[in-house]
């Protein structure tokens, strides 16, 4: 059916009429009949534009996922996995920016709740509690000669055994202290835990 551009954008779904003239000009291959001038009016198949137009709407919608999708990673990478503020097709600069506001409020608040950790707070409790479970390792030996009538030899296995625990857990923590040296270096997120 051949219809006019005042036909075929008041066909559901279409765009405006200057959006559909935008179209024509920017696409060579829109399937016009015949191009309109002055006091002549385009013509069209109306099925085929109607087509053409819903395809180059698609289009647009994938790019603009696709960018919207952009903008998430680099929220992502941003304000780490945990970021709660999504960007949605369509928004524009100004409700992204409030978006982002709102997620940093998100994570102050946190901090202050307690919910998010400094990595050095953590270090430091871990260091703590590492001291404390060394200095109760130091001790087993005594305590345990107090109690019960234990040999000497086997107190002075005891205590090998703890000193070769602990030098192993040392080592497993310095390769965990250059793991997380790495990773600071490479994630700047990792400043939060």
């Amino acid at each position: 059916m051949i219809g006019s551009l005042g036909e075929l954008v008041a066909l559901a779904g279409m765009p405006s009429e200057p959006t559909v003239r935008k179209m024509i000009a920017d696409n060579a291959d829109f399937p016009v009949v015949s191009r309109g001038k002055n006091g002549v009016a385009y013509e069209f198949d109306l099925a085929a534009a109607a087509a053409f137009v819903r395809s180059i709407r698609e289009r647009e919608e994938v790019v603009a996922r696709a960018r919207a999708e952009e903008v998430r990673q680099f929220g992502l990478d941003l304000l780490g996995p945990d970021a709660v503020a999504q960007p949605q097709i369509g928004l524009t600069a100004v409700e992204r920016r409030a978006l982002l506001e709102e997620e940093m409020a998100a994570i102050r608040l946190a901090e202050r709740r307690g919910d998010l950790v400094r990595r050095a707070e953590a270090e430091i409790a871990t260091a703590e509690l590492v001291v404390l479970v060394s200095d109760r390792l130091d001790s087993l030996p005594a305590r345990l000669a107090k109690r019960t009538q234990v040999p000497r030899e086997t107190l002075a296995v005891l205590e090998e055994i703890i000193r070769a625990d602990k030098a192993g857990i040392a080592d497993v923590m310095q390769e965990r202290a250059v793991e997380a040296v790495n990773a600071v270096s490479t994630d700047p997120q990792d400043s939060v835990i």
